[in-house]
């Protein structure tokens, strides 16, 4: 059966969330109100270029694209990775079918627009990439560039007590200290603590030398993600009951990760963060999440704050996981070989037209895949 194109801007946002609450590949990432959120930041510049897959009158699968014509890249999403979501009853050789021809759309999008690059994420405590056989990259399989990283994972299955020897010595050593100093942590509401975290998110970019997010990102965040319970913000507060940092949790069925977080710089240092982070991990599992995702770690990093992130993040027990990414470089000889050059009607150059025919072999090696 053949499968047909639909904009997202053609698909009512419930029949997309459906679609993405119902597959093993769904993540928050991938939600209608993400995909708005990415827009929403004018000053991040990306186009709406998500699109659904339709057979027999059926959504069979959405995908989250955009474009960012400033640097030429395009990404599923733009911000936050997702790739194509499968709907979940599809198994076996149907699934295949419509995931290659979901990528296939992503990269012939991504060359017409004129982008030099196309990149694909999605989160390690996914089902697929849980479930994902020896630890494959399903990118990898349409022929995309294998780039993924790693990513500690704990599964949080076990009891709570068994969840905190877990930890590290000295994280449980640091645990306990900040809380005897009199720090707690509360789960406080979005839009109630905006300009609060937006305060500290700055502070801390400046103090580490990297540009702040813009305020609409949080924004977005807060009025898109929270309400529905796809991102959680708990924050730590001092003896006097101040706000000194926060930690910005996402939730998608059973997973759960670190997504951003911010903190003042205060006397007790980074070692408050190990009770922000210990009690983040709780309340994931309090919501009924069975994996945590602490985020990227760099074993055998020689970068200072690769080497200080991966020993915070892995002091919390858990596993390293393969966080799935691809990419397709395109070089921009290939797209204008396509149209055809401008030296003169119909006309390309040498080198362009070898690329060309190397880019339509890859895209016919692609599709044959689908049938095999």
């Amino acid at each position: 059966m053949t499968l047909s194109v639909v904009p997202i801007g053609d698909i009512e946002a419930p029949d997309w969330d459906v679609v993405v609450r119902a597959s093993p590949d769904g993540w928050v990432f991938a939600l209608h109100g993400w995909q708005r959120l990415v827009t929403d930041v004018e000053a991040w510049g990306f186009e709406e270029h998500g699109f659904g897959l339709m057979e027999d009158g059926r959504l069979v699968a959405v995908c989250p694209l955009h474009y960012k014509p400033a640097a030429r890249t395009a990404g599923s999403s733009g911000w936050g990775g997702s790739g194509p979501v499968i709907a979940g009853d599809l198994r076996g050789a149907a699934r295949r079918r419509v995931f290659a021809e979901a990528v296939e759309h992503c990269i012939e999008t991504s060359r017409r627009l004129g982008a030099t690059r196309f990149d694909v994420t999605c989160s390690p405590v996914t089902r697929a990439s849980l479930d994902a056989p020896w630890g494959v990259n399903p990118f990898a399989l349409e022929r995309l560039a294998d780039t993924s990283l790693l990513s500690q994972v704990i599964a949080l299955e076990p009891d709570q007590e068994t969840l905190w020897m877990g930890l590290s010595k000295t994280a449980r050593n640091l645990v306990r200290r900040t809380e005897k100093a009199g720090f707690k942590v509360e789960s406080v509401d979005w839009r109630e603590s905006l300009d609060t975290y937006y305060a500290i998110h700055t502070e801390t970019y400046l103090r580490t030398g990297v540009s702040p997010h813009p305020r609409a990102y949080f924004e977005g965040i807060a009025n898109r993600m929270s309400p529905s319970g796809a991102s959680r913000l708990l924050a730590l507060k001092s003896p006097g009951g101040e706000a000194v940092a926060f930690h910005n949790m996402a939730l998608f069925g059973a997973g759960a990760c670190y997504h951003t977080g911010c903190s003042r710089d205060i006397a007790q240092g980074d070692s408050v963060g190990y009770l922000l982070m210990w009690e983040a991990i709780k309340a994931a599992k309090s919501a009924g999440a069975l994996w945590f995702d602490c985020g990227l770690i760099f074993p055998g990093a020689t970068d200072s704050k690769q080497k200080g992130l991966t020993l915070f993040k892995t002091r919390f027990g858990g596993e390293p996981h393969r966080a799935f990414r691809s990419e397709e470089v395109f070089d921009y000889s290939v797209a204008e070989a396509e149209k055809g050059s401008g030296e003169a009607p119909g006309h390309t150059a040498p080198h362009a037209t070898r690329l060309a025919i190397l880019a339509f072999a890859r895209r016919w090696l692609r599709r044959a895949r689908r049938w095999s």
